[in-house]
């Protein structure tokens, strides 16, 4: 199932040891059918998979604003 997480960046300190307040998205995509793939299709599925989380991605970015 392809997820997009967003914002998170604002929310973590460079000291990793506290976070802050911030606006975070999260997308979570349909999830892709694998059933009857081999090896084979592997290529092909690793493409579909970082093509939806890219358009998620997009959607969370418009979420907060971000978006181009």
């Amino acid at each position: 199932m392809p997820v997009a997480v967003e914002g998170t960046r604002h929310v973590v300190r460079r000291s990793g040891v506290t976070g802050r307040p911030s606006r975070v998205s999260v997308r979570i995509g349909d999830p892709i059918e694998t059933a009857g793939l081999d090896y084979g299709d592997l290529p092909d599925l690793i493409e579909r998979v970082r093509a939806e989380v890219i358009r998620l991605h997009g959607l969370a970015l418009d979420e907060l604003g971000q978006g181009g």
